[in-house]
């Protein structure tokens, strides 16, 4: 079967204080079946539950069991149950993303699929968050740090 890089795409749902799931941002499956990359941002520290909603395979949300944030990158690792398992270095995963891109350079294409928090349109009828494609060439690198205080290599388009 050939991989979808949409089905790897997911939701972030993060419980409010009325324990209502609202979203929260994007993420994408990484690895394994168990485990999604978000920014770190998108999975507030005082959330009381979080999950993640894959539109493309279940209209069903996974709960996650365990958050890792890194240290001053906003990046956290999702995980799901079953992470524990090691697959096998073979075993690709069927609706995740394998590894990491390796041309990396001036130039290059990068293209972004997810659901940005800003939309939809507040004159839409639309009440779930509205997929969108960005595309761009990496026109510089930089050194990046965010408004949240974190930074990191950070890419110009």
């Amino acid at each position: 079967m050939r991989f979808n890089p949409l089905l790897a795409v997911g939701i972030v749902l993060v419980a409010d204080r009325a324990g209502v799931a609202v979203f929260s941002g994007s993420c994408f499956g990484f690895r394994r079946e168990s485990t999604a990359l978000t920014a770190a941002h998108c999975c507030p520290v005082d959330a009381s539950e979080t999950q993640v909603l894959f539109p493309g395979l279940s209209p069903t949300p996974r709960p996650v069991v365990r958050i890792e944030r890194h240290p001053t990158a906003d990046v956290a690792a999702l995980y799901f149950d079953g992470s524990e398992a090691v697959p096998d270095v073979d075993d690709y995963p069927e609706h995740a993303f394998w590894d990491h891109v390796a041309n990396l350079g001036l130039g290059e294409e990068f293209e972004a699929y997810g659901f940005p928090t800003d939309g939809p349109a507040p004159d839409s009828s639309a009440t779930a968050p509205t997929a969108r494609m960005f595309r761009g060439h990496y026109q510089r690198f930089l050194e990046y740090p965010d408004h949240h205080g974190a930074h990191y290599p950070g890419f110009r388009s």
